[in-house]
C-alpha cells in the first residue's frame, strides 16, 4: 500500500518530497531538490531546468537567484506564478575552469518563502580549440 501512496504522490506532486512538503503546508515547492547536470567541460555554461510549484491561493513571485558558488542564476527573474500552477525555471550554470567535482547549494527566494536546492555535475577538462 505504501508503494502506491508513494507513486501516487510523485505523479500528483512531482516527488515524494513536494508531496510532503505540500501535506505540511508549504506554500511553494520544488519537483526535485537536485540538480545533477552530468559531465560537463570546465569553463562553459550550461542550462537545467527546476519545476516551481504554487500550492497557495495567491501569486507567487520568484524574485531572486543566488548560489554556494556564484555560478548560478536565473535570467528571466521575476517569475510569477499563479495560484495551483507549475513554471519550468531555467537556470543557467558557469561550470567552473578546473575540472573535478561540482557540489553546491542553489536557492530561489520567492515571495513565499526560500527554495534550496542541490547542483551537482563531473567537470570534464576542456576540450581544445583547433
Amino acid at each position: 500500500m505504501l508503494v502506491f501512496a508513494g507513486g501516487a504522490a510523485v505523479y500528483r506532486y512531482g516527488s515524494v518530497e513536494a508531496a510532503i512538503a505540500t501535506a505540511q503546508g508549504a506554500p511553494v515547492t520544488l519537483a526535485s531538490g537536485k540538480v545533477n547536470l552530468g559531465r560537463v567541460s570546465a569553463g562553459t555554461v550550461t542550462t537545467s531546468k527546476l519545476t516551481v510549484e504554487n500550492h497557495s491561493g495567491v501569486d507567487v513571485q520568484i524574485a531572486m537567484s543566488e548560489s554556494g558558488c556564484g555560478c548560478m542564476k536565473v535570467t528571466d527573474l521575476p517569475i510569477l506564478i499563479p495560484p495551483g500552477e507549475r513554471v519550468e525555471v531555467v537556470l543557467a550554470i558557469t561550470v567552473p575552469d578546473e575540472p573535478g567535482r561540482l557540489l553546491t547549494r542553489g536557492r530561489l527566494r520567492t515571495s513565499a518563502g526560500n527554495l534550496t536546492f542541490t547542483i551537482t555535475a563531473v567537470v570534464t577538462p576542456a576540450e581544445d580549440s583547433p
